[in-house]
């Protein structure tokens, strides 16, 4: 979700890019989203005026140029259509008591012998996501590896004062270009991708996939190569046909082989860069994370340390599965349903004075008696 100051700063540098003072430098621009999804973090909604500093005199770019048409045809639930109009009531804050009785039936504990303790696990909080990764990962009995990053300090510095400067650097991989200080990968874990590594053949920040087979140098004890299968088969398709002098007898043709990757990033105005392998442990995720996945099976915690309520987290979580028989709940907590108001406002001004008008008629919306169906 890009919001409201991401949204000036694509503004600002197509400008520069093309050299042009037109709005977003007279490139044509699509919005496709939900507001219904949750707001971006450390950002505004698109549609809420900049209110900081000279930012505060800029144009409201949504409201004042885009134009909205509605896409009705739900996808991820087309399998389960009673349960996509319980998701539509959820992301309005409109469900009725049948709704909740059905919801309460895919309630679990982690006692009962149908929690399904293999699928991906949804939680609020980034240390509930983490406790869950590491004990998963210690229960698993398959080879595993701890790979540490290989940091180094760019610029003039004594020995001393480089090790001093790394040893400083944080763990939140936010702030070290989306590398951590130390991954433990195992065979048959979950992982997503953590940095864009060939945009064109799906190797994308957040690209899913499991670990299958580690390749390692002579006499090294990291591996040099981490072969992979993504759970959508189309990624990396460029990649394995690239590297097809790499698959012995024992790789599959369907694995794809994730090396280390160098990424530069600055902290506390020094600069590093950073070699790691780009993968992070996801057999448990942020609902955050979550939200662009498509999954068959899901288990969904929504306890939350958090003061107040966090609107649309439960519709994003759980409405990436794509039936109601894929979903686990181990924590509802139903008084925090919520949507936000500016958002339910947005979309109604939407609807009443910013539809686009399409310059033909689909199909779909013209009357059935307009048709003559010919043999």
């Amino acid at each position: 979700m890009v919001g409201n100051k991401m949204f000036s700063l694509l503004d600002a540098r197509l400008k520069k890019i093309k050299g042009s003072n037109q709005i977003f430098g007279g490139v044509s621009v699509i919005a496709i989203g939900d507001f219904f999804q949750l707001k971006p973090v450390f950002d505004g909604w698109i549609f809420q005026d900049l209110n900081k500093g000279i930012s505060a005199l800029s144009p409201n770019l949504w409201k004042e140029l885009f134009k909205v048409h509605e896409l009705t045809q739900i996808m991820r639930q087309k399998d389960d259509i009673e349960f996509a109009e319980l998701l539509n009531r959820l992301r309005l804050n409109n469900l009725n008591d049948n709704d909740f009785a059905i919801l309460d039936t895919r309630t679990v504990r982690i006692e009962d012998q149908s929690y399904n303790k293999n699928s991906t696990h949804f939680f609020v909080q980034n240390d509930l996501v983490d406790k869950f990764n590491n004990k998963f990962i210690t229960n698993l009995t398959s080879e595993k590896v701890s790979v540490k990053a290989v940091d180094t300090v760019v610029g003039d510095f004594s020995p001393p004062i480089k090790a001093k400067l790394i040893s400083s650097l944080p763990g939140k991989q936010s702030d070290t270009a989306n590398l951590a200080k130390e991954v433990e990968l195992a065979i048959g874990m979950k992982y997503d991708l953590t940095a864009n590594i060939e945009v064109t053949d799906g190797l994308t920040n957040g690209s899913s996939c499991q670990v299958k087979l580690f390749e390692y140098k002579t006499k090294s004890q990291r591996p040099s190569i981490v072969w992979v299968k993504f759970n959508d088969e189309k990624i990396g398709t460029n990649t394995r046909k690239k590297y097809n002098h790499l698959y012995s007898q024992n790789i599959d043709k369907r694995w794809t082989p994730i090396f280390d990757i160098k990424r530069s990033f600055s902290y506390r105005y020094k600069n590093f860069e950073r070699i790691q392998m780009p993968l992070r442990p996801a057999a448990g995720k942020t609902i955050h994370k979550s939200q662009g996945d498509t999954l068959k099976e899901v288990v969904v915690s929504l306890d939350s340390k958090c003061k107040g309520k966090i609107p649309h987290i439960h519709y994003v979580a759980l409405s990436r599965v794509t039936t109601l028989s894929g979903l686990q709940i181990l924590n509802l907590n139903r008084k925090n349903i919520a949507v936000s108001d500016c958002v339910k406002d947005e979309v109604e001004r939407l609807k009443s004075e910013a539809v686009l008008s399409l310059c033909f008629k689909p199909l779909y919306s013209l009357p059935s008696e307009n048709f003559k169906v010919v043999f």
